[in-house]
């Protein structure tokens, strides 16, 4: 009888009641059957604890170590990544100007706004680094002239336009090649990007 007099809502309400008590209940129960367990035995509970913490933090400490190498990759691949045309070897001697045509081209590279720095290295400050590696000392000694071309060292803002920039200018009538030189760096971005699969 009294179920009629009830509202359905009523006795809805009372149910979630119950359940949340219960909840509370369990949870107030669970707790103490911890701190009982780790007063019988703290050493065997800190060790428990322990090992979840360990097994908590060290996938979070392996993903902020690899955002740390992969933003310190982006600085590292700004330094080193970078294009090295070798111009053809007439560019390199004054008398049919084309000594005039490598620096032109030097300039004109220095204003373009996607590089960060460009370099030009003369046949004879190559001469002179070649010199300071001892196993070419006998080989530079038997030369009668300078063989090396004039080399321009370009480096991007962007170290993913490396290749575009490459084979922009390695089109070039004044470059006999291009290359990138920044294997190193993409041999350890390649280990990065393996170990974030993990």
């Amino acid at each position: 009888m009294s179920r009629k007099h009830h509202p359905q809502g009523t006795s809805r309400q009372l149910g979630m009641k119950t359940r949340f008590q219960a909840w509370v209940d369990h949870h107030q129960d669970s707790f103490q059957d911890a701190l009982r367990r780790l007063v019988r035995r703290p050493v065997g509970q800190l060790l428990s604890m322990l090992v979840i913490g360990l097994s908590l933090t060290l996938p979070i400490t392996l993903l902020l170590t690899l955002q740390s190498a992969r933003l310190g990759l982006n600085d590292w691949s700004q330094e080193l990544g970078m294009v090295q045309m070798f111009l053809h070897a007439s560019a390199g001697q004054a008398t049919d100007g084309g000594e005039e045509a490598a620096n032109k081209l030097f300039k004109e590279l220095q204003a373009d706004p996607r590089l960060r720095a460009v370099r030009m290295i003369s046949p004879e400050e190559g001469l002179k680094q070649l010199a300071g590696l001892h196993k070419f000392d006998s080989l530079l000694s038997e030369m009668k002239h300078n063989p090396l071309p004039i080399v321009i060292e370009v480096y991007p803002q962007r170290p993913e336009e490396l290749e575009a920039l490459r084979s922009e200018l390695a089109a070039r009538p004044e470059v006999a090649s291009a290359r990138i030189d920044a294997q190193a760096v993409e041999r350890l971005h390649g280990l990065i990007v393996s170990a974030e699969h993990l």
